[in-house]
């Protein structure tokens, strides 16, 4: 499919394609090999745009089929017992190992022990042993085990416990899983129990899903293959026909399709009692699980044993691969392996999780590029977000900022990589959030500013309202051409966006950021002379034009917007309207701090009468009444049943004090922590004379 992209799309789009691209092209997984029987995992990892460190195996064919079918892998002919760690970090070099993989052979688990004798002490296990020590060298950020179904259970699950202490020790966790290849659209019923490790926290280890419902039948698999009679070969790649005894063709020509020993008439009948042996294969089914001996299990229409290309291709082996050595060494080369296509599943499964790890940590360097913008809001909490971050707990992957006030929180959770909901009651705080928390890539370009600048100012709802009153008359016809002109831009964050570089220019141009000053008081502290003389600060940015504010913000906030990823949300209501409606695994709550400046309705009300373009009502639930805010704490911690974690911000400037609150929390939960910080609000250009401490409330609700 062939995609056209106009000069003028490719150019607006620039710099969101290439922070996608420098993320998707520094990644380059890798993996190591060990006991690569068969090779299945490194056929299938290399597929998946793994590349391979090393492989390593002790067995002469083995070896010879590795090295045919994989030229330039760095692969070891040896015993994993002489790989010292010198030369394992030799190898490796500087290269953080995505994942390890081993499969032994099952015979190599012996599953015969005294099973009064520990596994890992038992010393037939020394392989396992082998197994943990270049783990614990290496440290890859994943590894994976397969091996027999019944290792889940042995020993009453004493043996599945001892391996997962051994990693425990060493810090990793684990996953354990019995799966069915067949599941997998594999034409083999082949049960395996795979183990599936990472040191990794915040990382799900889960498996690929059961994909198929109509199973893949055996003659699907291999009906492509030319006919052949005892003994005879073919100019296909290991497709040879075994040489059977005329007593055995003899046997096999009673036993039909799906048929078993009891087909054969008692005089020739043999006296095995191993019900795998001469049977033939049910052609309308899944295989039985191929094993390294099927020369006794017959086609399901033709009188011999399958050859290694089919029983190959049962294990989902692509036709070219060829295997080296005697065919007795072949057949145990295929019967040892787990399915390819399988495999492939395993590979793609395992590639995103590692792509995402990959993803977030490349993320993360150019994130670091973005900053929240100037807000210049007062209790913007800019300088604790850090803070408040840190304490977010592990396991955490989604926030909901329920007051998100000047999104400082929200911002630095999006940068942290969690999934962000956003909600405050201010119509002018709902837009800097969906600006810069919702959206992910939309930016205003000279185009956008065309729109938003064209025409002459006139007169509407902000020259009617506030003229004279807390901007000059021609200011506000200002305001009212480009209020007017962001509903022209083409989408909503673009709007947001310009409604946020509105609100910067009305903060930056109003004397101390807030709209509780007399008219007198706001044209005093804008006459420079005068300001000069009583404050020693002339305030020129006061008197810049709203346009000349915008373009001095612009290229900050374009470069404030990225994407982590996720699906941010952003709210405009009530928090008691929402709390019940969001699904987040922790609500950060900042609430006004009751009893300190903190009615910022009655400080911002006017951004948001001019947005709307219409008189706003003072909003109920405010926190801002001491006589009701005790009541409004009891209902907010009421409603927090359906959140894992609380994280509340408050200080020791506001009610209910520090103690008090902890009693209310407590009510709800046992487990509540506090943490605290000194930390000076700047209300004016002046630092505040008193030292506040901030406190940081960390309630467990489980």
């Amino acid at each position: 499919m062939l995609y056209i992209f106009s000069q003028s799309w490719l150019k607006k789009n620039f710099l969101y394609i290439r922070k996608n691209l420098e993320v998707i092209l520094k990644i380059n997984m890798n993996y190591i090999d060990l006991f690569c029987w068969a090779w299945w995992l490194s056929l299938w990892f290399d597929r998946q745009w793994f590349s391979n460190l090393f492989s390593i195996d002790f067995d002469d064919s083995c070896a010879l089929t590795y090295a045919h079918n994989f030229p330039n892998h760095n692969f070891i002919h040896g015993d994993i017992h002489n790989l010292s760690e010198k030369k394992i970090k030799e190898i490796i070099g500087n290269n953080d190992v995505d994942i390890i993989l081993w499969w032994p052979p099952c015979q190599w688990f012996s599953m015969a022990w005294n099973i009064w004798r520990n596994f890992v002490d038992d010393p037939r296990n020394h392989l396992f042993l082998e197994f943990v020590r270049v783990v614990s060298i290496v440290k890859p950020k994943f590894f994976l085990m397969e091996n027999v179904a019944r290792l889940y259970t042995h020993n009453n699950w004493k043996t599945k416990a001892e391996i997962i202490k051994k990693f425990n020790d060493i810090w990793y966790r684990v996953s354990v899983k019995i799966m069915n290849v067949v599941e997998f659209w594999v034409p083999q019923k082949r049960s395996r129990v795979i183990f599936f490790w990472t040191n990794i926290d915040d990382i799900n280890l889960d498996f690929p899903k059961w994909e198929v419902k109509n199973y893949k039948t055996i003659k699907e698999a291999i009906w492509h293959f030319p006919p052949l009679k005892s003994g005879e070969s073919s100019n296909i790649i290991n497709h040879e026909a075994m040489t059977h005894t005329q007593d055995m063709l003899e046997k096999m020509s009673y036993v039909k399709d799906w048929g078993n020993r009891n087909d054969i008439p008692k005089s020739l009948r043999p006296q095995s009692w191993d019900i795998r042996k001469y049977i033939r294969y049910n052609s309308n089914e899944p295989s039985i699980c191929i094993t390294g001996d099927m020369r006794k299990v017959f086609h399901y229409s033709q009188n011999r044993a399958l050859t290694v290309r089919e029983l190959a291709a049962i294990q989902t082996f692509p036709d070219n691969f060829e295997f080296m050595w005697s065919k007795i060494s072949q057949q145990q080369q295929v019967g040892n392996a787990v399915p390819p296509l399988f495999a492939e599943k395993r590979a793609n499964h395992i590639g995103k999780m590692i792509n995402n790890i990959h993803k977030n940590r490349n993320f993360k360097k150019w994130t670091n590029e973005h900053k929240l913008p100037k807000i210049n809001y007062i209790w913007n909490k800019e300088k604790l977000s850090d803070w408040i971050i840190s304490k977010i707990p592990d396991w955490v992957k989604s926030v909901f900022d329920a007051f998100s006030w000047w999104c400082s929180v929200s911002y630095e959770c999006k940068k942290n990589w969690y999934k962000v909901i956003s909600n405050d009651i201010l119509k002018v705080n709902y837009l800097l959030a969906k600006s810069l928390i919702e959206n992910s890539k939309e930016i205003l370009d000279e185009l956008d500013l065309k729109v938003l600048f064209e025409w002459k100012p006139f007169k509407w709802f902000v020259y009617k309202n506030y003229a004279n009153k807390y901007y000059f008359d021609y200011e506000c016809m200002e305001l009212d051409l480009y209020l007017k002109n962001v509903k022209n831009l083409n989408n909503e964050y673009k709007q947001a966006l310009a409604y946020s570089l509105i609100r910067r220019a009305m903060i930056r141009k109003m004397p101390y950021s807030r709209f509780n000053l007399s008219w007198d008081k706001i044209q005093e502290l804008r006459d420079e002379e005068l300001s000069y003389q009583k404050y020693k600060r002339r305030r020129a940015y006061h008197n810049l034009p709203f346009k000349d504010h915008i373009l001095e913000n612009l290229e900050e906030y374009n470069q404030a917007i990225f994407d982590n990823w996720k699906k941010n949300i952003v709210y405009n209501e009530n928090i008691f309207d929402i709390i019940n409606k969001v699904d987040a695994d922790l609500i950060y709550l900042d609430p006004p701090y009751t009893g300190t400046m903190n009615d910022y309705f009655w400080f911002y009300w006017v951004i948001d009468d001019c947005i709307i373009g219409k008189k706003t009502k003072p909003f109920d639930d405010n926190f801002v009444d001491k006589s009701t805010s005790l009541i409004l704490f009891e209902k907010l911690f009421s409603k927090l049943w359906n959140y894992k974690y609380w994280l509340l911000s408050y200080n020791n400037s506001s009610f209910p004090d520090m103690n008090s609150l902890v009693s209310l929390l407590k009510k709800y939960s046992k487990k509540v922590e506090v943490f605290e910080r000194q930390h000076d609000y700047q209300i004016t250009w002046k630092k505040n004379k008193k030292t506040n401490i901030e406190y940081l409330f960390l309630v467990k609700n489980f």
